[in-house]
């Protein structure tokens, strides 16, 4: 029989062990963990090593951990842990594949919260791991998620991915990363006309370095609301190609496009106009050029400010050396964009040290002069979001 200490002659103590032996049956009580860390600092330490994981995030990589999740969250006194959920991530196993029973497990309605699905390494080229009829259905009960994200995963037609933005009402940033489709449409792509119902919101951000450029095409036209888009320039086979995806999105406000192309970016004219939209305007809100050569990053530079005489935000990443005509061409937009140019991002991912002596450093000054003191401190939030079409040297 274990010891008991006591303090003041009131207060028993149990041992640290047998604490922690306690706390360990309430694994699957999220809620009762928490009241126990409330008690004093020995049940605490012994409570926060069940804790410590959760900060509004689930990630289920297992059918086991789909199953103990399950358990945990349809205990009535666990409502509440399943109100703080922000973000759901699955990622399913190559080698037993769990995400299609997903609806068996676990009702979307125990998780009232979520603003954020993230699938990854899903394979629906199989028929033994395809969705269930019903799967669709449940998504329709995550009616507060507003982003989807969707990397690694195999997909058997384009049309499994507008399938999501059709039941998730509320859905504005759908992400694509290294994904990939093995198929056309069954069905003379007809579905790609089909639109989403009238209650649900406007996707306005859509990102995109899928391994296969029949995602683009076929999944993301079909949301001409979008207002952000992200690409990867590595999946277009010519200019005419990229500048013809581009053109079917009248209402983009923020263009983010990452990687050098395979192709010679042209000089400004009357046939290489780049976007067409439905608002005449004269500053354009936001561009992003990233993990770009010099020359694709002047060129870029060119065709946008030929259309738009003014940037309000600018974000570039240079992959390579630096050369005067970038140094003229960025010197150019400062000048032509002046007091409108609200933040500036600059990142090389080589000859930092080289950075110092040219005249980007230097004619810095006429930037700062443009920018406010707030908007000099702060980071753009489209470089926040950079990293999801290439990572950083």
């Amino acid at each position: 029989m274990l010891p008991s200490f006591f303090h003041s002659d009131t207060l028993p103590v149990l041992e640290q062990k047998l604490i922690d032996r306690i706390v360990d049956f309430l694994w699957d009580e999220p809620v009762q963990l928490f009241q126990c860390s409330l008690v004093c600092a020995a049940w605490y330490g012994a409570a926060r090593r069940h804790l410590m994981g959760f900060q509004g995030i689930l990630d289920i990589d297992c059918e086991r951990d789909l199953s103990d999740f399950a358990h945990i969250l349809l205990s009535p006194r666990n409502k509440q842990y399943g109100r703080a959920v922000r973000i759901l991530g699955l990622e399913d196993s190559p080698e037993a594949r769990f995400a299609h029973t997903l609806p068996d497990y676990l009702p979307g309605s125990l998780l009232p919260n979520v603003t954020s699905l993230n699938f990854s390494q899903l394979d629906w080229t199989a028929e033994s791991s395809r969705p269930r009829d019903t799967f669709f259905t449940w998504l329709t009960s995550f009616d507060s998620v507003t982003s989807l994200y969707l990397e690694d995963c195999r997909f058997r037609h384009a049309d499994d991915i507008h399938s999501f933005a059709l039941v998730l009402p509320k859905l504005k940033e759908l992400h694509i990363d290294t994904s990939a489709v093995e198929g056309d449409p069954p069905s003379s792509a007809a579905w790609s006309r089909q639109a989403r119902p009238a209650s649900t919101e406007d996707i306005d951000a859509l990102t995109t370095s899928a391994s296969e450029l029949s995602i683009a095409e076929n999944a993301l036209t079909a949301h001409p609301t979008v207002m952000c888009l992200h690409v990867n320039m590595t999946l277009y086979h010519s200019f005419p190609h990229f500048q013809r995806f581009m053109q079917t999105f009248p209402s983009l406000r923020e263009v983010l496009l990452g990687g050098d192309p395979s192709w010679s970016v042209p000089d400004p004219s009357d046939d290489t106009v780049l976007l067409r939209i439905d608002t005449p305007m004269d500053i354009w809100p936001m561009l992003a050029l990233h993990n770009m050569s010099a020359g694709n990053l002047v060129q870029f530079i060119g065709l946008l400010t030929a259309q738009f005489h003014k940037i309000r935000e600018v974000n570039l990443s240079l992959h390579g050396p630096l050369t005067p005509t970038l140094e003229y061409a960025i010197e150019e937009l400062t000048r032509m964009t002046g007091p409108e140019l609200t933040s500036f991002f600059w990142d090389s991912c080589r000859d930092k040290e080289a950075l110092q002596g040219t005249s980007i450093q230097v004619n810095s000054l006429m930037l700062l002069n443009n920018l406010s003191a707030k908007d000099q401190k702060r980071t753009p939030a489209c470089a926040l979001l950079l990293p999801l079409l290439h990572p950083k040297c």
